[in-house]
């Protein structure tokens, strides 16, 4: 069960870090160059508005998935230092930039997993998940911002999901 919540959050992660252009065509020639994601694919945020970015003292620090109306889930590693200074953070998001437009909302709380192992060699530990949450309803009626659809079926056991390294896993109870 640890493989298939791991593999969900690493889903959640990989879907908050798109490259996007604030054009509603999507480029189809050539590569993007941002120096962060290689062959990466230019989306319309219309069709990612989960999609969220996260800003410690207005720089660009990690991509996060808005959950409910006033929380996201990120990475622990992103927030870990500052979960007792939320305020440090902000969350911006309905904009095909991680630097412009769209709506910013300042963290008010942030919740590390409890297992989170911060001495661990980066990206390894297990429970990499954190809750930042924002001010009540900071997401409802905003444009492009709306949270991810979650699963809502059972995985059948052996069905067969691809690790970030190419591995495949054949999931068990």
């Amino acid at each position: 069960m640890r493989r298939v919540i791991s593999l969900v959050l690493c889903g959640l992660f990989c879907c908050s870090a798109v490259l996007s252009y604030d054009k509603d065509e999507t480029p189809s020639d050539g590569v993007a160059q941002s120096g962060r994601i290689v062959n990466g694919e230019g989306v319309k945020i219309k069709n990612h508005k989960y999609a969220l970015s996260i800003h410690l003292e207005k720089r660009f620090s990690c991509g996060a998935s808005i959950i409910t109306a006033s929380h996201a889930l990120t990475a622990a590693r992103c927030v870990y230092l500052f979960r007792k200074q939320p305020s440090r953070l902000t969350v911006r998001g309905g904009s095909t930039s991680a630097t412009t437009g769209g709506f910013l909302s300042r963290a008010a709380k942030i919740v590390v997993h409890p297992f989170y192992n911060s001495d661990s060699y980066p990206g390894t530990s297990d429970f990499d998940a954190a809750i930042v949450t924002v001010a009540s309803n900071a997401v409802r009626g905003k444009t492009n911002m709306a949270p991810i659809a979650l699963q809502t079926s059972k995985v059948p056991v052996g069905t067969s999901a691809l690790q970030l390294d190419g591995a495949v896993l054949n999931l068990t109870n």
